[in-house]
């Protein structure tokens, strides 16, 4: 069976990620799922709700916010 991707039923597209010097993650579906990605590689730290990023690490959408 051959994918269709204009099926109505596809998962949405992944919008975010974070890029630290050379290295970049995947994409996610939410920003805050990408931000709990860099705390569990040790990129950023969380201050309860508050994110604290490293000094390289930056995050980008596909689609501007």
């Amino acid at each position: 069976m051959k994918h269709d991707r204009f099926a109505w039923n596809k998962e949405p597209p992944r919008e975010h990620r974070w890029r630290c010097g050379l290295r970049s993650s995947r994409w996610f579906k939410s920003r805050r799922a990408a931000e709990n990605s860099a705390v569990r590689n040790k990129l950023a730290w969380r201050d309860g709700e508050k994110l604290l990023p490293g000094p390289l690490l930056e995050f980008e959408a596909r689609i501007p916010e």
